[in-house]
């Protein structure tokens, strides 16, 4: 959400977002979506509102402390969940990198000296792919790791 101030560029106005818009500048909060549609319009003129416009506007247009409160608090809940998110992803990479190390210590261990034996050559080959298959899972989850939490805001 932005409050924002917006007019028309042309004298009668213009529709845009599912209201006319007019010469005399409008204080609004408006959700992003709505915001980037606005302003890739070029009959408005949209900018963040400063103080003077915001000293002018409606009340009911200007963020109350109890929403701007309830904003933080469902904000601090979606950072708790974002960490306790990271925290299983971490536990995964964990336990997937020891499953690896394990399967590998097999893997070393069937190189050795075979009589020719098919059943460790079938182990042997078995425990690779479920090497290979770790290791793109692995991968996935540091790439999930190392990524940026996302934003989302009401």
């Amino acid at each position: 959400m932005a409050i924002v101030r917006v007019h028309a560029k042309r004298p009668g106005g213009f529709r845009r977002a599912g209201r006319l818009w007019t010469e005399a500048p409008a204080v609004v909060d408006i959700d992003d979506a709505t915001l980037k549609a606005l302003r890739a319009e070029p009959m408005l003129d949209v900018r963040e509102a400063r103080e003077d416009d915001l000293s002018a506007a409606e009340p009911s247009v200007l963020p109350t402390v109890g929403s701007l409160e309830a904003e933080c608090d469902a904000l601090r809940v979606q950072l708790a969940e974002s960490r306790a998110a990271h925290a299983a992803d971490a536990e995964a990479l964990r336990a997937s990198v020891a499953h690896v190390e394990s399967l590998e210590e097999t893997i070393a261990g069937l190189r050795g000296p075979c009589d020719g034996c098919a059943a460790s050559m079938d182990a042997m080959v078995k425990a690779t792919a479920e090497c290979d298959a770790l290791r793109k899972q692995i991968a996935a989850l540091e790439e999930a790791a190392t990524a940026p939490p996302t934003k989302s805001r009401k």
